[in-house]
């Protein structure tokens, strides 16, 4: 796709390419080894054809999604409730939810936009600030962040 896509770019000397990966790129994911090494393979790819095709006015940027509320996102849990798998998963994750579709659309807009012109080989993380296996705290547990951090 990035290469028929970007003959035509070429010629009208502009262009934005944005690539979906995954967090399993970037960071361990159990039992994904093919998964994450092709998702790993879009990282690579973002970043050397940015080069090339820059001075076209093309850009080329990568999306790294979390975990997002799809079906997808069971991974082959068929004897798991749908919705309480998304409530548990949304505990570990620092804003405290699951990522959703409209989420990694939001990103997509902001690398397509004309203002961006100069980021380019960029990989942005949609993932909530992260997983933690560690009990996160928030505004419910009387913590009032930032107090001796």
């Amino acid at each position: 796709m990035c290469q028929a896509g970007v003959a035509l770019m070429r010629r009208g000397r502009y262009g934005r390419i944005i690539n979906i990966s995954s967090m399993a790129a970037i960071t361990a994911a159990p039992r994904s080894v093919p998964y994450s090494a092709a998702k790993a393979g879009i990282l690579g790819l973002t970043r050397a054809l940015s080069m090339d095709v820059a001075r076209w006015g093309i850009t080329v940027n990568a999306i790294a999604p979390g975990l997002v509320g799809t079906s997808r996102s069971m991974l082959g849990r068929r004897d798991t409730d749908r919705e309480e798998h998304l409530r548990a998963s949304a505990r570990k994750v620092a804003v405290g939810k699951v990522g959703m579709p409209v989420d990694i659309a939001n990103a997509v807009a902001f690398f397509a936009d004309e203002r961006t012109s100069h980021v380019t080989a960029q990989t942005m993380q949609i993932d909530g600030g992260g997983n933690s296996s560690f009990p996160l705290s928030g505004p419910d547990d009387g913590d009032d962040a930032g107090e001796g951090r």
